[in-house]
């Protein structure tokens, strides 16, 4: 009689969208009488937990510390792997069109190390401070040694539309490089020249349209080599929470949690504010007369 009461039971649970698990099914079977009337008893307190709400209360919270569980598993691989880009000396690019998201990947970045490691910070371009010491000219960016520099709109303050300055700004890539520095440049596919890409030796990428980008350029060529369900035949559609990363042999993706100190963007007022009605009325009568 057991096992058909817990056939019974698995079934009414299929039929009722109810986790199995929330109920305990055989300590409530009573050998002393009949299927018919445990299965009775049984539904009838069925319910009367879904009536009160016990089970979706239980179904819900069940849920969210499965989610939570699977959040945490998730973090704590994507922390290994970022750990892994910033062991050493280089230069890593993030790519983006405008307005997806390549500054929030920035202090997403530095949260990251900040809570992982000690380290000095140095920046140029960005909009909110994260208590790092700003640089505003080549000078001082080849002065640093043992440091993460994070530039955003890097062809800002390296002018790469000269190009009777390329071997300048090579030598001083090549010198933040030798003083011990992790030197992240952000902008957007034009930005990112032959010659700079090809120092890259990692790549964070966000939603970017194809023809953007520089021919013939390492980071188009990385980007277009990527043959997951994101690429499409003019645009990389990688969504907004999410980042595709290269670290020169193999693609993953990272999620981006929206970190609402640091978008900048709502402080912006609106362009075009809608009329008060009483004013718009009062235009109308001053028109009419």
């Amino acid at each position: 009689m057991k096992d058909k009461i817990l056939n019974w039971y698995e079934k009414y649970c299929y039929d009722h969208n109810i986790d199995s698990d929330l109920f305990d099914i055989e300590s409530e079977i009573d050998s002393n009488i009949s299927f018919d009337e445990n299965i009775t008893i049984i539904e009838e307190k069925l319910k009367c937990l879904s009536a009160d709400g016990t089970l979706l209360k239980e179904q819900v919270k069940k849920e969210k510390e499965r989610q939570e569980k699977e959040f945490n598993e998730k973090s704590k691989l994507q922390e290994c792997s970022l750990n892994k880009l910033f062991n050493e000396p280089k230069i890593i690019g993030v790519c983006s069109d405008v307005n997806e998201g390549k500054s929030m990947t920035l202090y997403y970045l530095i949260k990251f190390l900040k809570d992982n490691f000690n380290f000095k910070l140095f920046s140029y371009g960005l909009r909110s401070s994260v208590g790092e010491q700003k640089i505003y000219s080549i000078e001082e960016l080849e002065k640093i040694r043992d440091s993460v520099v994070v530039l955003d709109e890097f062809f800002t303050l390296l002018d790469l539309e000269d190009r009777k300055k390329r071997r300048d700004i090579e030598s001083t890539l090549r010198l933040i490089h030798h003083n011990n520095n992790i030197l992240i440049l952000a902008g957007v596919p034009e930005n990112f020249k032959k010659f700079i890409s090809a120092k890259l030796s990692v790549v964070f990428l966000k939603r970017i349209t194809l023809g953007d980008f520089i021919n013939g350029s390492r980071i188009k060529n990385i980007c277009v080599n990527y043959s997951g369900i994101e690429m499409g035949s003019s645009v990389l559609d990688i969504k907004i929470n999410e980042c595709l990363v290269f670290d020169g042999k193999h693609y993953s993706k990272i999620q981006i949690p929206y970190l609402k100190e640091y978008d900048t963007k709502l402080e912006n007022v609106g362009i075009c504010v809608p009329k008060n009605v009483l004013e718009t009325c009062k235009e109308i009568n001053v028109e009419s007369d």
